[in-house]
């Protein structure tokens, strides 16, 4: 049950209460006898007397309350007191959720942006916390940091607060819960825990998966808001993806081709202009284009046949720029070929469409012809794989093999650690032996390429297995929620393999909430993603599904990141490999700034690193006069500014209480949770202070003669003058 709660912010304030006692000494000390003065002997006199000492007696007792009031007021102002709802007016554990992405910039002409209002709502929130209550306050995008610890003392975190403002990252809300979750673990027996969301609660901002990890954690359910602050009809358009497509013969004299995706958010098609730049010495490219809501528009520049593209970056401009301008511009470093992927398949009777990789052979086929990457792909058997396939490829996939030899297996691992990519794909053909002693480190878990050792193949209970708690909000599943090829959610499973320790990696997907479905890992600059299926139909429909051949090409993309396309996304941590050199090394950012990066011997090569950077644009690394470039691009997820599924958001966060409110202006939804009290306590001090003042100058005979005049005549007393005196006084 609600209770209505009356608490006071500052208790120590009503100490003050001891300057009631000013207005009784006041009164109390002021003489109360009436001076006589000798007169005629009048016996009418003495009555008058009486009649006017009752009557100064009753003004008195007046003033002394106004007075008294006028003090127990000012003193109660002073404690700050609150009207707020609570539980049995339990203490609360309090999280205020500030999101700080890219979405968060979006401003609509001479209005406030969205991070504004969201600013000031989230300063609310922390003023109206109550002397029990420990508040945080969190500041999360791609990842979460701690603006305020948990404890009684968050308005002291309000100036801080005042000077935050939004990055280029992507939402995910689900990187808050696990800090949360920490938190908690000093969490007060009996107090309520109350989260609050300040967001603009676009689809992709949440993590069913983080949602229902934490759910399973909390000792009881929460208690959570959404403060909705998104602006009513948002619109946006941006690039959505980009590729260099070389000519298949370069002797052929054939133009090689740069071939853009374009997205649109909106009610209605949306008028543009694209613009190639940054090639010199070619002359810029236009197109105008017409974009389609929920569509992507594809757009084709030619580069002229021979064309020396080594480190150029080509820059690709969206024109008028709307309100999220940040996404209407993408660098494109060209390179002469394709990335390669050495697809490592097990020794199989079963040959062409029987084959276990054999979809995976097609979907990268596919990909290398119409995809965004231009993929080319190497197969080769785990008998036959040598350390030279091995360092010529950018990913590795281990499609349901059995081992691999030991040097082949050292070299995948330098691979992945200088910047290389790896898809491990389970299935019936694994041995888990070997990949638990050779791939997965028991003494350092986070050095191995496997970070979980394999327990065992199970099948599904007697029925098949759903895929569960998938992070949408993910870079990897960045398109997978689009109608066409969205069906990655209704994969079912028919085996899988359990695991021997809770995943140390990030677990981006589950199977029925019993194993991990999928399990992204970074080692050094390289990064490794365990899929708990087969490549094909024996454990899983994934293959049949329309989401594969998309989900193949996020995730080739995603592993070869820092490797030779050197694109990162703003907000991530940047690690990428150079040559060896005794020089100093020095990275210069897109605005000309200077920094210095972290290095560390990587085999024959140096590691680079650097920590998330949010500019986004041209990086130059310079050693060994050489100058080599790398870029730093805008995430695609904000772009997308579909709201969310109130009734989905429910059903994900159940069972704890959730509650969604509008918020179009600074103080809509929170101010009737915790209401002050000490500006209408001020004013009705005032009031009375008015009104002390007014009855006493009424009552004064100086001030007011006429006044004092009328009282004595009507009295009785001695009259003006004779001539007035009625006849009883005569």
């Amino acid at each position: 049950m609600i209770f209505a709660v009356l608490s006071v912010l500052a208790p120590y304030a009503l100490a003050a209460s001891a300057l009631l006692a000013i207005p009784i000494i006041v009164h109390l000390l002021k003489p109360r006898k009436v001076r006589q003065t000798p007169f005629s002997s009048l016996r009418w006199l003495h009555l008058t007397r009486q009649h006017l000492t009752r009557r100064i007696r009753w003004h008195q007792f007046l003033l002394f309350l106004l007075r008294a009031a006028f003090i127990v007021l000012l003193v109660l102002a002073l404690a700050r007191p609150i009207f707020s709802t609570g539980q049995e007016g339990k203490p609360a554990e309090r999280f205020i959720v500030l999101d700080v992405s890219r979405s968060m910039k979006y401003k609509d002409g001479d209005r406030p942006s969205v991070m504004d209002n969201a600013r000031e709502l989230a300063a609310q929130l922390v003023r109206q916390a109550l002397p029990e209550d420990r508040t945080a306050l969190l500041l999360t995008s791609n990842r979460t940091d701690v603006l305020c610890p948990l404890g009684p003392d968050a308005e002291d975190c309000l100036a801080a607060l005042s000077t935050v403002r939004a990055g280029n990252a992507d939402t995910d809300l689900g990187s808050a819960l696990p800090v949360i979750r920490s938190m908690l673990s000093g969490c007060r027996p009996g107090a309520d825990v109350r989260i609050a969301f300040i967001t603009d609660n676009y689809q992709r901002n949440w993590d069913q998966a983080a949602i229902a990890t934490f759910l399973q954690d909390v000792p009881s359910p929460p208690q959570v808001k959404i403060i909705d602050v998104a602006p009513p009809h948002p619109h946006n358009a941006w690039i959505a993806g980009a590729r260099f497509q070389g000519a298949a013969d370069e002797a052929s004299g054939q133009p090689a081709r740069i071939i853009v995706q374009l997205g649109c958010s909106s009610d209605e098609a949306q008028e543009r202009t694209l613009t190639l730049t940054d090639l010199s010495p070619l002359k810029d490219q236009t197109r105008n284009i017409l974009l389609q809501p929920g569509r992507l528009t594809t757009v084709d520049f030619e580069v002229p046949a021979g064309f020396n593209v080594a480190d150029k970056i080509a820059r690709l401009q969206l024109t008028p720029s709307d309100r999220l301008p940040e996404d209407d511009q993408f660098w494109l470093p060209l390179a002469p070929r394709g990335t390669q992927v050495l697809v490592i398949e097990p020794e199989s009777p079963r040959k062409d469409r029987y084959h276990p990789a054999f979809p995976l052979r097609t979907a990268i086929d596919v990909l290398g012809q119409e995809g965004m990457y231009a993929w080319q792909r190497v197969s080769k058997s785990h008998r036959e794989v040598t350390p030279k396939d091995v360092a010529g490829a950018e990913v590795i996939v281990l499609a349901d093999v059995p081992d691999v030899s030991e040097p082949v297996r050292h070299a995948i691992e330098e691979r992945v650690r200088t910047g290389g990519g790896l898809a491990i794909f389970l299935g019936p053909h694994v041995q888990g032996s070997f990949y638990n002693t050779k791939l997965a480190s028991a003494l350092q878990p986070g050095k191995g390429l496997l970070p979980l050792p394999l327990k065992s193949a199970v099948p599904a209970d007697n029925r098949l297995a759903p895929m569960t708690r998938v992070s949408w909000s993910h870079p990897l599943f960045a398109s997978m929620l689009d109608p066409i090829v969205g069906d990655l959610g209704q994969v079912r499973f028919r085996s899988y393999y359990l695991f021997d320790d809770s995943p140390r990696g990030n677990v981006l997907a589950w199977i029925d909430d019993k194993s991990p479905a999928l399990v992204e890992h970074a080692l050094e600059a390289g990064k490794v993603l365990v899929v708990n299926t087969t490549p094909n139909a024996d454990w899983s429909d994934l293959a049949g599904r329309a989401s594969f051949v998309p989900l193949i090409d996020r995730m080739l993309a995603h592993l070869s990141g820092g490797g030779s396309r050197r694109q990162f996304r703003a907000g991530d941590e940047i690690a990428l490999t150079i040559d060896k050199t005794d020089d100093a090394v020095r990275v210069t950012t897109p605005a000309d700034a200077s920094l210095v990066p972290t290095l560390k011997p990587a085999g024959e090569r140096t590691m680079l690193r650097l920590p998330p950077q949010d500019e986004p644009g041209v990086y130059l690394v310079r050693s060994n006069d050489r100058t080599r470039p790398f870029v730093v691009q805008v995430g695609v997820g904000d772009s997308v500014l579909a709201p969310a599924d109130a009734a989905l958001l429910r059903q994900w966060w159940q069972p704890a209480n959730l509650e969604i409110v509008r918020a179009e202006s600074g103080s809509a939804g929170i101010a009737a949770e915790r209401l002050p009290l000490w500006p209408l306590i001020l004013a009705v001090a005032s009031f009375l202070l008015l009104t002390e003042t007014f009855i006493v100058t009424w009552l004064c005979p100086k001030a007011t003669p006429a006044v004092a005049h009328g009282i004595v005549h009507r009295r009785g007393l001695l009259a003006s003058s004779p001539k007035t005196a009625s006849p009883e006084a005569r």
